[in-house]
């Protein structure tokens, strides 16, 4: 959120969490820049950048991603989570 902020903001970022059948949501809705994920080049991991990682560990610890630019912007992740009555 640093990038879409430009370093600082005063503007309020709602984070809202719930549960959707097996997977848990959160919903993020911010007014930073917009833009489109799918520009955002892949890191080269062997290189272990400092930054430009965000949308790829993202995109690697969640089930489903969706970004809407905005205003507001809305990220949506989900997260699939094991059931009570699941073995492991």
């Amino acid at each position: 959120m640093l990038h879409g902020y430009d370093g600082g903001s005063d503007d309020e970022i709602e984070i809202v969490l719930s549960v959707d059948d097996d997977h848990l949501v959160m919903r993020i809705t911010e007014h930073g820049a917009a833009f489109d994920p799918k520009e955002i080049p892949r890191p080269e991991l062997s290189e272990l950048p400092e930054g430009g990682l965000g949308i790829y560990i993202v995109g690697a610890f969640v089930d489903k991603f969706h970004y809407k630019p905005g205003p507001p912007n809305t990220w949506t992740l989900k997260k699939r989570y094991r059931g009570q009555d699941e073995n492991p």
